[in-house]
């Protein structure tokens, strides 16, 4: 009788010795290796440019492409809601059970210094 598994040592149909599952395994490894190389490539372009800005003493340039990718961004810090914040976390801290002394005497030193 024919048994698939014991003919190829397979799991899932998959080779797990040979030539196919040594060609597998170098295929996959460099795919990987391709991958977090084109991601770190993606990551470091802006730093790379601007490295490159600097070593040529093209300051103005440098600081604007700064500028430039820090508006891209659009995230700052006046953009948190300051109230909103401050209700998450006074309703995160009060449902909690660790109340006790030390985050009372905490509390009172942060509710007199804001």
């Amino acid at each position: 009788m024919y048994r698939f598994g014991t003919i190829f040592e397979t799991s899932w149909d998959r080779p797990r010795r040979g030539h196919v599952y040594l060609s597998y395994t170098a295929a996959t490894k460099c795919f990987r290796k391709l991958c977090k190389e084109v991601i770190d490539s993606k990551e470091r372009r802006t730093i790379n440019v601007i490295d490159k800005l600097h070593s040529c003493r093209k300051s103005g340039k440098m600081w604007n492409l700064i500028r430039m990718t820090k508006d891209q961004r659009g995230s700052n810090v006046d953009d948190i809601d300051i109230d909103c914040l401050k209700q998450h976390y006074d309703n995160t801290f009060r449902n909690s059970s660790l109340i006790n002394d030390t985050t009372i005497a905490a509390e009172g030193r942060v509710e007199s210094k804001y």
